[in-house]
């Protein structure tokens, strides 16, 4: 249990916008779940929907969830109504399962949420804790972070095309002072964006939402690309 709670508490640091969370094995047993988060008569259910491959939906608690991904070691799902998300990941050995429930009030919840769940789910094996940074605890404002999100959706991209450019931060020379733990970072990313389910099923979640926002953003990230590449 002790390695169940420090992945939950890792989890909630890394992505404060966990609501609930649920962790149980591959025989449906709860083994934790948030005092607020009651789905023991859920999880066979559960199971039985993310091991089917073909389903379309969940209901969970009485809140009916589109299925945006499912693989053995992924689940992904949304509810229309913005009564939020289900992100789900097993463990490495695949005998046990950690589902969260992700506040509709989340940004960019569809790509960063599954990274750090995996992670969680990782360690309640291994036992590995991760440091996070505490920082500068200062709360900020709605505006100050949905600009600090648009900051970081659109500058992240060209920050990383800029880099990859100038050769005196090639990864070749700088490979050697890599960080272990950013080199996985990378690694994931770049999974990310060759999985069908990943960078592709963003951007058709967004199309189908009709966001005109992040289409936007999602267009001059693709301009800046093509710019890099194609000139």
């Amino acid at each position: 249990m002790a390695s169940i709670k420090s992945a939950i508490k890792y989890l909630e640091k890394a992505f404060p916008d966990v609501m609930e969370t649920a962790v149980f094995n591959k025989e449906g047993n709860i083994l934790y779940s948030s005092n607020n988060w009651s789905i023991e008569n859920e999880v066979r259910a559960l199971l039985s929907v993310w091991w089917s491959e073909n389903a379309q939906f969940i209901n969970i608690n009485g809140v009916r969830y589109s299925i945006l991904q499912m693989e053995p070691e992924r689940f992904v799902a949304t509810n229309r109504k913005k009564q939020g998300h289900l992100v789900g990941a097993a463990t490495p050995s695949m005998n046990k399962f950690l589902i969260a429930h992700i506040s509709p009030k989340s940004k960019g919840w569809f790509h960063g949420a599954y990274p750090t769940i995996a992670r969680a789910a990782a360690m309640i094996e291994t036992g590995l804790e991760i440091n996070i940074e505490k920082g500068n605890k200062q709360k900020l404002s709605r505006q100050k972070k949905d600009v600090r999100d648009k900051i970081f959706e659109e500058d992240y991209f060209a920050s990383f095309i800029e880099s990859a450019n100038n050769p005196s931060t090639s990864l070749v020379q700088q490979r050697s002072e890599i960080d272990p733990n950013l080199e996985i970072e990378v690694e994931t990313f770049l999974e990310w964006i060759k999985d069908p389910e990943g960078l592709a099923g963003f951007i058709k979640y967004y199309l189908r939402e009709n966001d005109s926002e992040m289409i936007s953003r999602l267009s001059r990230i693709y301009q800046q690309f093509y710019k890099t590449f194609y000139g």
